[in-house]
């Protein structure tokens, strides 16, 4: 904890041995009793509990002790994602996992300093943009099952900035408010909370209809994606195919660029063409990710390199469960999880995380040093 004032946190968890390597770490830890933490009682001006989620009852103590205004950084051993997903549910404000304690510690000094209220990390969380260079790739059903996947994580947003966009239809929800509605807000966390609505472990924020020209603007943009990165772990972000006026801002602002195309020489050329113009806004090509589409004629992601000179680091396949899910109102990961496309959206995830941990990594090396 050097280069801050110690913090002291409420613990509750079994394992002695967790609360010594906090105390170790430089955290004032103190333990909780398990029949305190469950009526939600805590004793003298403690802000902050840190609950085990290897505890009996560990999700009914997240609630309760959330429910009383205190911030809890649920604690998970990554074995069991249902049980992570199940923490965000029951009102943790951040979920940390046993094999990194740098980051426990990390999240409970933000916790602590965040007012009441605000979930998620705010100074980390990460915004994964999707783009595409044309329509009819399947971009909004992978930005569905690609923010239903990170939910295993943490906290994740799914924000359609599409005008007239289709995430609710997907989804089979009708939205009281929508993006139209957090903008008029001020576009702040609490504006951008008011209008989620709560759909399988995600928190969805749905395109609205305007009568005139889409009223969001570069700046509105920016506001709603940082307020989205404050109050989840992961914001997922469909945006419109074409760079409209309000797409460099959260390109800019985005961790993470996924930019979808179809197999073929056309469309990866259209879609090198696409990333030119990125660049030119100032997004780095190091945090660009071409994903491809595959189709029954399409091409292999080698001759895609060998053709055009585009790399393409993910391909997803053909798969008419595609069709099936989207009748359905399900994600294909959900509906059909151990189909082809399933898998590779899985794979596609994996992907994304790796890339997204890749700086921390970096960061937590050079202050190591």
């Amino acid at each position: 904890m050097a280069g801050g004032d110690p913090v002291r946190v409420l613990v509750v968890s079994a394992d002695r041995g967790f609360v010594e390597g906090l105390r170790s770490a430089g955290v004032e830890a103190e333990q909780l009793q398990h029949g305190q933490a469950l009526s939600g009682k805590v004793p003298g001006d403690a802000r902050t509990v840190l609950v085990d989620l290897r505890t009996e009852r560990a999700l009914d103590v997240v609630a309760a002790l959330s429910a009383a205004g205190l911030a809890v950084v649920a604690v998970a051993d990554g074995s069991d994602p249902v049980v992570v997903r199940d923490a965000w549910r029951a009102g943790a404000a951040d979920v940390a996992f046993l094999a990194r304690p740098a980051e426990i510690v990390e999240l409970v000094r933000s916790a602590s300093a965040r007012p009441a209220g605000v979930r998620g990390m705010a100074s980390r969380g990460e915004v994964i943009a999707l783009v595409s260079s044309q329509g009819g790739v399947g971009r909004t059903t992978v930005a569905l099952s690609l923010a239903v996947l990170l939910s295993e994580q943490g906290r994740t947003i799914l924000a359609d900035l599409v005008p007239s966009g289709v995430v609710h239809v997907l989804c089979g929800v009708h939205p009281e408010r929508t993006v139209l509605d957090a903008v008029s807000r001020g576009g702040t966390p609490e504006a951008v909370a008011s209008c989620l609505v709560e759909w399988e472990g995600i928190g969805l924020l749905c395109s609205g209809v305007s009568r005139g020209a889409w009223p969001v603007d570069d700046q509105d943009a920016e506001r709603l994606v940082s307020s989205m990165a404050e109050l989840a772990r992961y914001a997922v972000v469909d945006l419109e195919r074409a760079p409209e006026r309000y797409c460099p801002a959260v390109l800019e602002r985005s961790s993470l660029v996924l930019a979808m195309c179809r197999m073929t020489v056309p469309g990866l050329r259209n879609m090198k063409l696409y990333i030119q113009e990125m660049t030119r806004q100032h997004v780095p090509l190091q945090k660009v990710m071409v994903v491809g589409v595959a189709g029954r004629w399409g091409i292999s992601a080698q001759d895609a390199e060998e053709l055009t000179g585009l790399r393409v680091d993910a391909v997803l396949p053909h798969d008419q469960v595609a069709v099936w899910a989207e009748n359905e109102g399900v994600p294909v990961v959900l509906g059909a999880p151990r189909s082809g496309l399933a898998r590779a959206l899985r794979s596609l995830a994996d992907e994304v995380l790796e890339r997204l941990r890749a700086p921390a990594q970096e960061t937590a090396a050079q202050l190591a040093v």
